[in-house]
């Protein structure tokens, strides 16, 4: 890299020089030819203005911030002198700043720009903040403080504004636009409200109403409130209450309101009264004669009382309804006040009257079981009158008399001290309910065959206390099959008046046995891993419940080890009976550790034999990681070329597993030096002359032909317009022509026939590496 004072040119090898005059010596055989280079810097610095984008005034003088440069060809970075520096201060307007810059030759170089300040804003106004004003009438003058403006630039600037101070306005907000300029025309606008507002309601004049005489529980009462707002004149009233309503007895107080247009809002309220001087009117019960009860009767009676504003009374009389009156007529009288204690008052006749005879209780005689063909059934009837109180009572059959099975009525009769008769008549019922005893069997537990099982049993027996012995009938017979648990077999039997007896007895079929388990042959399971899942369906069969599952401590698909492993299954029948089975899962291992050979890239040879690193590894499926033995080591050295190394494993089975990968090592080949040229390039040489192929190899130095090449370097004759391989072929021995190492590079003397005069051939070596030929193409002339 050139330093300070140096500059890069590019001459035929690309060298450079330095500022000023540079001999330069060429040789070509024995001769020397030399030559001078003279590099000059006459060019300044190149400054690079910046860009400064309008900048807009912050005051009459604006400050500026800017950043020029300069860059020289050989000092680089350059200081940059300005007659304005950043950060001074600049008018409203546009500025032209000159730059300087020298090198350190002393070339100098000088650059303008503009500044531009710009003055778009106008000017600020303070505008007043106006409190709300109460309204004095449709137009309202407001009284505020005059806005004022300041502009950046100028100062204070005028300010007009749509509404002045003083001015009148209506009742609501109005908004006043107030603008002001500066000198560059620049306008600022600024609104702010003046608020007129009217808080004050109608005044109500409420109505002076008489009190009125209650028609009713509800009286109308007419009256006309009104209102005036100082503003908008009369305005409607609404009340509470609406003229014409019903008003209860006593003080309504009554609300009015009103409203302006502005929704203020006034109340006012008044007293409507309403008296009541009138008492209720009472209508007294038309009460029938009443049958006498007893020697006092109760009687019940209802009068009642309406009053024209209460509505319904309560009504006091000397008797009250439900009291006790003697037989004959009594005079009942009654009263009746309002709430406001107005009385009135009113009689009736009560009338008791005794036709009704002795009341007979017959007696409830409950049927009675009867105890042969005659049964005696005691009772004991009673007879009370309502006057005379307990009477005596006749019937036409006493009691501890016997009655026949069925039902006999008896007839009773009673008479009070007025010779009132009475008769009752009750039913006395002798019943047969009871049925046949029926004996039944005690069955003992059996043990179930299958899902139903034949049972035998002695046959159950009926005894009726009338009839003697009476068949039976039951639900299940002896010899008959039963499901395992219990069964309840239900008998019954009836007698002669079909009373039939019902009894029960139980049937137990009992199940002990566990199911039959049949356990899978598992056939030897080839190892997955160190655990090996596992497959298998062990199946069981119950005698009463046919298929049932199975459980075993280890499931089908569970993970075993290698080798055997014994599983226990168990399987339950419906009634808990258990069963065990066992059987064993055989894992092997026969496979040996899979290994992963390295891919080794191919690698550039250091020498006729490179050391190569590599690292294979191997993974047994039981074992997980092995150590992996190659018959080359990694770290080996290998010849140019491919070399196949081979690599095993074993397990602690003695599994073995056998690998190859190859390892490869090329020549690096860079081309042929000059004067051969490849890469489709047409060479020139002479036919019969001998030309020198130079190259290199890397690392590796001093090797002989049988080293490096894989085959003896030929010419091949082609076509001179394309690569079409011609019949003729020339082939020269390594040996006999030779291969140089000059301790820089290798050099391979190609002796060409004169008789390529004319003609065309491609150049080909083939490498001991096994890679692609490397060629050049040659033109030949006499």
């Amino acid at each position: 890299m050139p330093g300070p004072d140096a500059t890069s040119i590019f001459v035929n090898g690309g060298g450079t020089f330095p500022l000023g005059t540079t001999t330069v010596t060429c040789t070509a055989g024995s001769t020397n030819e030399t030559f001078t280079v003279t590099v000059r810097d006459t060019t300044g610095p190149v400054i690079t203005a910046p860009n400064v984008g309008p900048i807009q005034a912050t005051g009459a003088m604006t400050a500026v911030n800017f950043a020029p440069s300069a860059t020289d060809l050989v000092d680089g970075s350059r200081a940059v002198s300005c007659d304005k520096l950043s950060g001074s201060t600049f008018p409203v307007g546009e500025t032209t700043v000159t730059c300087t810059s020298k090198d350190s030759r002393n070339n100098e170089s000088t650059k303008t720009f503009t500044v531009t300040v710009i003055d778009t804003t106008g000017p600020a106004i303070t505008a007043p903040n106006v409190a709300a004003v109460e309204a004095t009438g449709a137009m309202t003058a407001v009284t505020f403080t005059a806005p004022t403006a300041t502009d950046l630039v100028d100062g204070s600037r005028p300010v007009s504004c749509t509404k002045n101070s003083g001015d009148t306005f209506p009742v609501g907000e109005t908004t006043v636009t107030c603008t002001s300029k500066d000198s560059r025309n620049n306008e600022s606008t600024k609104t702010f409200t003046v608020t007129v507002i009217d808080t004050t309601g109608p005044a109500i004049t409420a109505p002076n109403v008489a009190a009125v005489e209650a028609t009713g529980a509800m009286t109308a009462v007419n009256f006309a409130p009104s209102a005036t707002d100082l503003v908008d004149g009369s305005r409607a009233v609404s009340c509470d209450k609406l003229s014409g309503s019903t008003f209860p007895v006593g003080e309504t107080t009554v609300t009015c309101t009103s409203k302006d247009s502005r929704n203020n809002e006034s109340t006012k309220t008044f007293t409507v009264t309403v008296i009541d001087t009138t008492g209720p009117a009472i209508t007294a019960p038309n009460v029938a004669a009443v049958e006498a009860t007893a020697l006092m009767t109760a009687v019940t009676f209802a009068p009642t009382a309406t009053d024209l504003v209460d509505g319904s009374r309560a009504v006091s009389c000397d008797k009250l309804s439900g009291s006790t009156f003697p037989v004959g007529e009594t005079t009942v009288t009654c009263t009746s006040k309002d709430s406001r204690n107005n009385e009135s008052t009113k009689t009736f006749t009560v009338t008791v009257i005794d036709t009704t005879g002795p009341a007979i209780t017959a007696p409830n005689v409950a049927a009675v079981e009867a105890t042969g063909a005659m049964t005696a059934v005691n009772f004991a009837p009673s007879a009370t009158d309502l006057v005379d109180g307990s009477r005596a009572v006749s019937c036409d059959k006493l009691s501890g008399s016997t009655f026949p099975v069925g039902e006999t009525t008896v007839t009773c009769t009673s008479k009070d001290s007025r010779n009132n008769e009475s008769t009752k008549t009750f039913t006395v019922t002798v019943i047969d309910t009871t049925g046949p005893a029926i004996t039944a069997p005690n069955v003992a537990a059996v043990e179930a065959t299958g899902a139903m099982t034949a049972v035998t049993f002695t046959a159950p027996t009926a005894t009726d206390l009338v009839d003697g012995s009476r068949p039976v009938s039951c639900t299940k017979n002896s010899g008959d099959t039963f499901p395992v648990g219990e069964t309840t077999v239900t008998c019954t039997s009836k007698d002669s008046r079909n009373n039939e007896s019902t009894k029960t007895f139980t049937v137990t079929v009992i199940d002990t046995t566990g199911p039959a388990i049949t356990a899978p042959n598992v056939a030897a399971v080839e190892a997955t891993g160190a655990m090996t899942a596992v497959n298998f369906a062990p199946s069981a069969t119950d005698l009463v419940d046919g298929s049932r599952a199975v459980s075993c401590d280890k499931l089908s698909g569970s993970t075993f080890p290698v080798g055997e492993t014994t599983v226990t299954c168990t399987s339950k029948d419906s009634r808990n009976n258990e069963s065990t089975k066992t059987f064993t899962v055989t894992v092997i291992d026969t496979t040996g550790p899979a290994i992963t050979a390295p891919n080794v890239a191919a690698v550039e040879a250091t020498a006729l034999m490179t050391a190569v690193t590599f690292a294979p590894t191997a993974t047994d499926l039981v074992d997980g990681s092995r150590a992996v033995s190659c018959d080359k080591l990694s770290g080996s050295t290998f010849p140019v070329g491919e070399t196949t190394v081979t690599c095993t494993s074993t397990d602690s089975r003695n599994n073995t597993s056998t690998k190859t990968f190859t390892v490869t090592v090329n020549f690096k080949f860079n081309g042929f030096f000059q004067p051969v040229d490849m890469d489709g390039v047409w060479n020139k040489a002479k036919a019969g002359s001998a030309i020198p192929v130079k190259f290199n190899l890397g690392d590796v130095k001093g090797a002989t032909a049988t080293e490096i090449f894989a085959a003896t370097p030929k010419a091949v004759v082609v076509n001179c317009s394309t690569t079409v391989t011609q019949s003729i072929e020339e082939t020269v021995t390594a040996n006999t022509s030779g291969l140089q190492w000059d301790g820089t590079q290798y050099i391979y003397v190609w002796k060409t026939d004169s008789t390529m005069t004319g003609k065309c051939a491609r150049f080909e070596v083939l490498l001991k590496d096994g890679s692609i030929a490397r060629t050049a193409l040659f033109t030949f002339t006499k």
